[in-house]
Formats: C-alpha cells, sequence, structure tokens
C-alpha cells in the first residue's frame, strides 16, 4: 500500500487557501455568518495539519513549504474581506503590516538556535493575534452580541493553532 496519508496535511493547508480565498468574498456579499464560521474552522484546520502531520508521521519538505503560503492566503484573505466592507481601515492594516515586518525580519536572519525560536514564537504569536482579532470581528459582525458563542471556539482553535505551530514551525 502506498503511504497517500502523507499528503493528508498538506490537503488541509489547501483546503485552509480556498477558505482563504472565499472569506473575503462573503464577506462582501454580507453573508458574515458563512464568513465567520469559515474563519474558525480556517484557524483550526491550522492545528489540525500540524496534528496530522504528527501524528501520522507525514512531514515532509513540501508541506512545510506550503504551510506558510496557506497561511497567507487565509490572513489575506480576512484582512481584504475586512477593509473592502469597511470593517477597518487602510492605516491599521498599514500599522499591522509594518509591525508583522518586524516581527518577521529577525525569523528570517538569524540561522538557528534559541534566538531564532524566539522570534518564530513572537512572529507567529503576533500572527495568531491578528487572525483571532479579525474573526472575532467577522463574528461580532454576523451575531452581535451572541458573537461570543463563535469567539470561544475561535480563541481554543488559535491557542491550538500556535501551539501546533510551535511544534512544527522551527
Amino acid at each position: 500500500m502506498r503511504r497517500y496519508y502523507k499528503v493528508l496535511p498538506s490537503a488541509v493547508s489547501f483546503f485552509r487557501m480556498g477558505l482563504g480565498i472565499i472569506i473575503p468574498v462573503c464577506a462582501t456579499k454580507g453573508l458574515w455568518l458563512a464568513a465567520a464560521i469559515m474563519a474558525v474552522v480556517a484557524i483550526a484546520s491550522d492545528w489540525f495539519d500540524g496534528w496530522l502531520a504528527v501524528t501520522l508521521n507525514a512531514r515532509t519538505r513540501i508541506g512545510a513549504f506550503i504551510d506558510p503560503p496557506c497561511d497567507f492566503v487565509f490572513a489575506a484573505g480576512l484582512v481584504a474581506g475586512a477593509i473592502f466592507t469597511g470593517l477597518i481601515t487602510w492605516t491599521l492594516v498599514t500599522w499591522a503590516t509594518i509591525l508583522f515586518a518586524v516581527t518577521w525580519i529577525p525569523v528570517v536572519t538569524i540561522p538557528r538556535g534559541v534566538a531564532k525560536k524566539i522570534a518564530l514564537a513572537i512572529n507567529r504569536t503576533y500572527y495568531v493575534m491578528v487572525i483571532f482579532g479579525l474573526t472575532a470581528l467577522y463574528c461580532y459582525k454576523a451575531l452581535g452580541s451572541d458573537a461570543i458563542f463563535w469567539v470561544i471556539p475561535a480563541v481554543i482553535a488559535s491557542a491550538l493553532g500556535l501551539y501546533s505551530s510551535s511544534r512544527h514551525h522551527g
């Protein structure tokens, strides 16, 4: 039997990328509940692909290579939906981008060791905070004061994603 299971984590990553493309479309059409649910599912998928890779012993170079771009497309989709609907401003996006660059520079310039792990942890924590914040906005837009019922799973999924990221990135 061939090892087809080795592609499962990458398939989950590509699924997240697809959600990152669909979410802003739903947001711009006013389908906030669909966008919020997809955002929570996408956050959970960030944990799930890492868990699959470790559990199935399916870590691959291709998987390690495609996971960050899939994360980026998802994050960019959340940001695009929020910008195009007026949920956030370009000024906020500019500052968030500057902060992301400041946290990313040490990750790509420090070769190895504890300093690189610390830089990566800071970068991933910032990424998760931005993703969670945008997901919370989507949930609030969809549900108003009842958003807490979706925000709690988003917090849990974000924490799991951050934990997973610390285990399989770096």
